[in-house]
């Protein structure tokens, strides 16, 4: 099931009386799938729309432009952090890489090893590119809700906050976000509280203060993070310390704190667990291994893979997620799961672990209730991602 949107702009308008074209062909159309995606946005007049593929996380891994001659797609690699790392298209040619340095995109390697340089703002914003030169080739100035204030020379896809665009919609890896009405175009999964009034507003950009706020994601998620893993924490000392014996009341309570931390900081979720994989990281040779896979060794992975299991211990599901603890979450609030035991299996924030490790589970289990879709034998990395879980498996 889906379901399409079709709206007149301003602009829109003023373009179709500049070249004398019927209004309704300057109208926007976008397309929803059930699970409130964006699969297809485009014009009426525009007989070249844009779809969208999402993998199992929600997160977009292709995009294809369909047109009279052969649809041209693109093709995402991500990182253990959502972060855009290379393009390819669909013959699998290298399109471009991207560089990142301290969650910042820097740098576009295109093909020819063509550079193009990012300077950017507070968030994240493109302001100006750069060449090998040195020279600027592009600025660009934005409104506080991301529309475009002035701009010149190159413009680059990746912009307001960083993020890709597509028919004036911006793509913040939830959900998309329209400048022009300060709005995302679907809700957010996670309601407000009446002690932020403005988060109640379910489509509002960083609480309508962008000066102030940023959304990285179209998600508030570390707050609820935050209370999930200080319950833990408490749970961790009364059934350690209260109930039983363990020697590690100190470890508990430095964890407890470390979370409550968290909590008020935004963004830093799940200091308890870090600190409980660096009490009991005895083998030096474990955190080079964790930092040869570009992962902090303080920082316990917040990705990997899992499995879900009925009554019996038959396991139902298999997956992977860039994030258990949501993931978790989904499992517990989606009604065909919800009854369902949720296990962790691997804990990995790398991509080609996580990728390898899931269909490694799935063959073992062959799940009645998987939606993953198999390694394809033509994929040029399949022996990498397969090599990358056994590994994973052997540390």
């Amino acid at each position: 099931m889906t379901t399409t949107w079709t709206f007149r702009t301003l602009a829109s308008l003023v373009l179709a009386l500049a070249v004398g074209v019927p209004a309704a062909a300057a109208d926007y159309t976008y397309t929803y799938n059930e699970a409130d995606q964006l699969v297809q946005a485009g014009q009426v007049a525009n007989l070249n729309p844009v779809s969208f593929t999402y993998d199992g996380d929600g997160v977009r891994v292709k995009r294809s432009v369909e047109s009279l001659l052969p649809t041209t797609e693109t093709i995402y690699v991500y990182d253990a952090f959502g972060n855009v790392i290379a393009e390819y298209d669909k013959t699998g040619q290298l399109l471009a890489d991207y560089v990142w340095v301290n969650g910042q995109r820097v740098c576009k390697i295109a093909a020819g090893e063509q550079r193009t340089y990012y300077h950017t703002g507070p968030g994240g914003s493109t302001l100006a590119l750069t060449n090998d030169a040195a020279q600027v080739i592009g600025r660009t100035d934005y409104y506080p809700f991301g529309s475009t204030f002035a701009s010149s020379g190159t413009q680059d896809r990746y912009a307001f906050m960083g993020k890709d665009r597509d028919f004036g919609l911006y793509y913040f890896g939830s959900r998309f976000y329209d400048p022009a009405t300060a709005t995302f175009s679907s809700p957010d999964p996670v309601a407000g509280s009446v002690e932020r009034p403005q988060g109640l507003h379910r489509y509002s950009y960083a609480l309508n203060n962008p000066n102030k706020y940023h959304d990285p994601n179209g998600e508030i998620l570390d707050t609820i993070l935050d209370i999930g893993f200080i319950a833990y924490d408490v749970y961790r000392i009364v059934a350690d310390n209260v109930v039983g014996q363990k020697g590690n009341f100190k470890e508990n309570l430095l964890a407890l704190g470390a979370d409550v931390g968290g909590a008020c900081i935004p963004f830093a979720t799940g200091g308890g667990v870090a600190l409980r994989v660096a009490a009991h990281t005895d083998d030096v040779i474990d955190g080079v291994r964790l930092a040869e896979r570009g992962v902090d060794a303080v920082r316990a992975p917040r990705g990997g893979t899992c499995v879900v299991k009925d009554a019996q211990g038959e396991v139902m599901r298999t997956g992977r997620s860039k994030d258990l603890a949501r993931r978790a979450g989904e499992h517990r609030r989606n009604p065909a799961t919800k009854d369902f035991e949720f296990e962790v299996d691997r804990q990995t924030d790398v991509y080609a672990e996580q990728r390898g490790r899931e269909q490694v589970i799935h063959d073992q289990h062959k799940p009645p209730l998987d939606k993953i879709r198999p390694i394809s034998p033509q994929n040029p990395r399949r022996q990498e991602y397969l090599d990358a879980a056994k590994r994973l498996s052997e540390d």
